[in-house]
């Protein structure tokens, strides 16, 4: 069995492998339709465009691959 992680999560990232301009796409839900098996709704973060993706297709490595979080947070934010 891989070691890969093969399950995503709110606020994980990920780049079309298509996209030569690796546009960052975040999850921002996850989603049950009844049957279907289940989707995602990932935001692009630069336009904030929203599309509904299988799960199965996102962790899919000919379509999608895994990014860092572009705006790493402090492990100890400020205290004001």
């Amino acid at each position: 069995m891989s070691s890969r992680r093969r399950s995503i999560a709110v606020g994980d990232h990920f780049v079309k492998t298509s996209d030569p301009m690796q546009h960052i796409w975040r999850v921002e839900s996850l989603q049950e339709y009844g049957d279907l098996p289940p989707h995602t709704k990932i935001r692009e973060l630069k336009t904030g465009q929203l599309i509904t993706m299988s799960v199965s297709a996102l962790l899919d490595t000919r379509l999608f691959r895994r990014a860092a979080d572009p705006e790493p947070r402090p492990e100890y934010p400020e205290e004001y």
